[in-house]
């Protein structure tokens, strides 16, 4: 059994591979975090942060393959206010299965934390 600590911050529009469950292990459980941070640039350089244009969506999916199909998403296009953040817990990950993310505008950032289970 080990810890694990992944952190990402995907390119807009890309659907991203963050975590592949070690094929050695049963499995992973552990969470998603993620934070939208707002980035003012996003709204061409406004100093002030505007709730529209500085939101974000994010998408979060669990699959056996590198394509992702709409049944392997656990979140689709999830508004993520500006500032703000969002957690899922108990991510259950078997063996040799990935963790992938997305978000809209590039400015979310996504950790995940776990433990593998040993068979």
């Amino acid at each position: 059994m080990f810890q694990i600590f992944y952190q990402l911050e995907p390119p807009q529009f890309q659907t991203v591979l963050m975590f592949t469950a070690p094929s050695s292990n049963l499995g992973v459980q552990g969470q998603v975090l993620v934070v939208n941070q707002g980035n003012a640039m996003v709204n061409a350089g406004n100093a002030q942060p505007d709730y529209g244009a500085d939101c974000d969506y994010i998408r979060i999916a669990i699959g056996n393959s590198v394509v992702v199909t709409d049944s392997n998403y656990i979140a689709y296009d999830t508004l993520m206010p500006p500032g703000q953040t969002a957690q899922w817990q108990d991510v259950c990950l078997a063996a040799g299965e990935t963790l992938f993310v997305f978000n809209q505008k590039g400015q979310c950032s996504f950790t995940f934390t776990g433990t593998t289970f040993d068979a």
